[in-house]
Parts: C-alpha cells; sequence; structure tokens
C-alpha cells in the first residue's frame, strides 16, 4: 500500500467539486477559451478531463472537455488561429471528448448521463442519445435508495440498471464506442463509491444525428478508457475502484482489461490485471495503460498477457493517458510532476512542462508532429511542449 499524494487527492477533490457543480446547476468561475497563458499555453474551462486533436478548415485544433463549464472548448493551437465553445448545458459535465468526421465530436456527459455529438467546427450542439437498454446484474446494497433502472422505484438493492456516467469514448468512421462506469452511489466517510459492472456501448453517427446501437455487459467495474485495436475489435480498460484509509489506498476491485468485438461487442479476450489502468493505448499491436495510483507504464500483448511494467515512481503516482508521436515513441503523463515520460521501456527521457498554475495536474498528452500538448486540469491550461 502507498500513501496518497497531495496530487491524486487533489485530483479527487476537484474532480469531486465539478460533479457536485453542474449537477447542482451551478457554475464554477471560468474564463474564455483560449487566453495566452505562460509560454503560449491556452486557458481552457473549469477543471478539464480530456483533450484531443482535429482540424478545423485546415487549421490545428485541440478539443477539450471542460466538466466544470458544461463545455467543450475548440482551440486553434497555432498562431491566431481563434477560439471558442460548445455549451451543453448545465448539469452535463462533459467527460471525454473524441473527433468525428465532418468536423464534428463525440462527448460523454458524465452527470446528465447522456452522449452528445457536437459540430465542434461550427460552434453547434447537435444531437443526444443514451444507452437505452436495461441489464441484470448481481444485487448491490446501498446505503440510500436510487431509481437505477429508470422505472420511477426506488430501491437500496439494484438487481437491474440503466447504463448511466459515461465516461471513455472513441470513434472509428460513423461509429462510436462509450464506456459506462454505472455510479449508483458516491464514497462517503469511509464507504466506498458504489457502482454496478461496467458497461460498454455502440452508436451511430448518421449526419447530425447520433442513435444507440448495442451495449455489452462487462466483468469488470469502472471502464473509464477506451481505444481501437489494430483490427475490428475496441480495448476496454477497466480501472476498478479504490478507497483512501488512513493514509494508504486500498482496491476495492481489480482493474482488467477487455478485448471487444466491433461489430457485435462479443468479448475476445480479459483478464484481470494488478494495476488500477487508466485509457489504453495501441501501440505496436500491444496494449499500453499507465496505472492510475502508482505511475507505471504497463505493456500487454494482443492476447491481454502482461510482457512489461516500468517501476512504480515516487512522487508521480498517477498516470491516466498513454499517447504515441509521429516516431511511434510511448509518451505518458505525469499527474504528480507535470512531466511527460518519453519512451518509458526504452531510454526513458523527460519533457518537463511549465504551466502557469500548479506544475501538478497533468491529466492528458496528445501530439502532433514535434509539438506536444499537456492538459492540466487543476489550472484550466493547454501547454504546449517540443519533442526530443
Amino acid at each position: 500500500m502507498s500513501r496518497p499524494s497531495a496530487a491524486l487527492v487533489a485530483l479527487v477533490v476537484l474532480v469531486a467539486l465539478a460533479v457536485l457543480v453542474v449537477v447542482a446547476g451551478g457554475c464554477l468561475e471560468s474564463s474564455p477559451p483560449g487566453g495566452s497563458g505562460a509560454d503560449g499555453a491556452l486557458a481552457t474551462g473549469t477543471a478539464p478531463n480530456d483533450v484531443a486533436l482535429t482540424t478545423c478548415d485546415g487549421a490545428r485544433t485541440a478539443l477539450v472537455a471542460a466538466s466544470a463549464d458544461a463545455r467543450v472548448d475548440v482551440l486553434g493551437v497555432d498562431a491566431d488561429a481563434g477560439a471558442r465553445a460548445v455549451f451543453l448545458g448545465a448539469g452535463a459535465n462533459p467527460w471525454s471528448v473524441a473527433p468525428a468526421e465532418g468536423g464534428r465530436a463525440v462527448v460523454t456527459l458524465f452527470s446528465e448521463g447522456a452522449v452528445a455529438l457536437v459540430d465542434a467546427c461550427g460552434g453547434r450542439d447537435l444531437d443526444r442519445a443514451a444507452a437505452d437498454v436495461v441489464v441484470d446484474v448481481a444485487p448491490i446494497t446501498l446505503p440510500a435508495p436510487v431509481d437505477a433502472d429508470g422505472d420511477g422505484d426506488e430501491e437500496t438493492t439494484v438487481t437491474r440498471l440503466r447504463p448511466r456516467t459515461p465516461q471513455g469514448v472513441v470513434v472509428a468512421g460513423d461509429v462510436a464506442f462509450v464506456t459506462y462506469t454505472n455510479v449508483l452511489a458516491y464514497a462517503v466517510d469511509d464507504a466506498p463509491m458504489q457502482t454496478g459492472p461496467g458497461v460498454v456501448a455502440r452508436f451511430v453517427i448518421d449526419g447530425d444525428r447520433l442513435t444507440f446501437d448495442r451495449a455489452a455487459v462487462l466483468g469488470c467495474e469502472n471502464p473509464q478508457g477506451v481505444a481501437l485495436g489494430d483490427d475490428d475489435d475496441v480495448i476496454v480498460a477497466c480501472t476498478g475502484r479504490f478507497v483512501v484509509r488512513d493514509g494508504a489506498h486500498r482496491r476495492v476491485s481489480q482493474g482488467a482489461l477487455v478485448r471487444l468485438g466491433r461489430a457485435a461487442l462479443d468479448e475476445r479476450a480479459a483478464v484481470a490485471v494488478d494495476a488500477s489502468p487508466g485509457t489504453p493505448t495501441v501501440w505496436r499491436g500491444d496494449v499500453v495503460v499507465g496505472d492510475v495510483l502508482d505511475g507505471r507504464v504497463l505493456r500487454f500483448d494482443r492476447a491481454l498477457a502482461l510482457q512489461q511494467a516500468t517501476p512504480a515512481a515516487a512522487g508521480v503516482e498517477s498516470i491516466f493517458n498513454v499517447a504515441v508521436d509521429a516516431d511511434g515513441r510511448l509518451l505518458a503523463a505525469r499527474f504528480g510532476s507535470g512531466e511527460v515520460l518519453v519512451d518509458p521501456f526504452g531510454s526513458a527521457g523527460v519533457v518537463r512542462l511549465q504551466a502557469a498554475g500548479p506544475t501538478r495536474g497533468l491529466i492528458d498528452v496528445v501530439t502532433d508532429g514535434d509539438d506536444l500538448f499537456g492538459l492540466f486540469s487543476l489550472s484550466g491550461e493547454l501547454v504546449r511542449g517540443a519533442l526530443p
């Protein structure tokens, strides 16, 4: 067991605050997107969760899910490229964003429980969809009654649920894949967060419409991230649940990796892992994830057998996202230090990104050519860096 760092505690507090604010329909003080920060950093909305790169009118553009401001920031990353935002409505809590064809994007709305299709380049909110299905689950006992299946009756023992709290998203052509963490009760004192089993759902994009197609129940909890596999499959990473008690992390459920077919969402491989994996990345045919709890980077083969793992890094305990640069090198965003680890299984260099606010809080990194862009969740900044 390891002691919780200030960085991880700050992240938990920040995300909880963002969720509480948007659920209440209020708004944290926010700034317009795109204002210049330190060393040309771009300002984002409050409590940004995710960043993705796309193009608008041929210009490089970053899409940022700003959870507490209920908007997607559309930021031109080159000089004088401009900035705008797509507002999604109070209580939406956008969590993850994935570019789609024609300047569109698919956004998961954690608190609203829906998935949005937006015209990111045009600044329009186009459509909403939800996982229109009720699934049977093993009995879950809750501290307070909830309406888990949407039938209007609140119960403390849940045996059926309608997917809620969508989180991860990835797009392949006109199809979007979304993971649902199914939060039923938040952590109170020493009581851990209560969730149902994870669900992955498939949606179809048809012009300005987004339509639910099908869903599959996973044999693991808290599926925070999803990625496209090399063939006709998708990879889901289940982080599992953990609590912090007496200064130590304790896992309540194991993490896992699951490989599913894209068409039918049929399970092709699954493995429990002794880690809390964040969003997966496919690299050279293998699956790579960061460990949310201890700062490791783990590599699994196509059969999801563990091949390599970097040592746990003191003070760097959280790696949520891993990316691949144009030269095929892995990039891992270190939450606790504000550093990007380059080629962790090779030369293991480091790029240090400087934010105007806390240098901790680096939650995501994306790359385009020789540039990389790090998203700082605690200060609301998108910071540019140069790859070695």
